[in-house]
């Protein structure tokens, strides 16, 4: 796990985690720096609607989302 989470930290991309309502559940450094947060959960307790708050184009979300279910997957 700790290997997992120093990788993600790692990449100079941002990558984020939402539930499928788009709540934030979790940030790598990157994202989080990018975006101006001071760190991972102050991102996480701010982003409660991430097609809103994050997506450039909220309806990108959710086409994405739909995609994920009809595949039965994570992508």
């Amino acid at each position: 796990e700790e290997n997992y989470k120093r990788l993600i930290d790692e990449v100079p991309v941002g990558i984020f985690q939402t539930s499928l309502s788009g709540k934030s559940l979790a940030a790598n450094l990157p994202l989080v720096q990018m975006l101006g947060y001071d760190s991972p959960e102050e991102f996480v307790g701010s982003i409660n609607d991430s097609a809103h708050q994050v997506w450039f184009n909220p309806d990108e979300r959710a086409e994405y989302v739909k995609l994920n279910e009809e595949q039965e997957a994570v992508l």
